[in-house]
């Protein structure tokens, strides 16, 4: 219980928040575009290996209401 099985369901929701927040500001919320803003409010964490690889993007963000 625990990596990406865990992650997936919790970024799938925040994309949703995205995709919603996109379309009700009159942006076309396609994929890249949520994709975009997922990436860009994300927030990078400390590395805590020395596996470059072990980590995505960062800390997943939703948006500010």
């Amino acid at each position: 219980m625990s990596g990406t099985s865990m992650a997936t369901p919790h970024v799938a929701g925040v994309a949703a928040l995205w995709a919603e927040k996109l379309r009700n500001q009159g942006m076309l919320s396609v994929p890249e575009s949520v994709r975009s803003a997922i990436k860009s409010h994300a927030v990078r964490q400390r590395l805590l290996t020395d596996d470059i690889n072990a980590i995505g993007v960062g800390l997943v963000q939703a948006p500010q209401v």
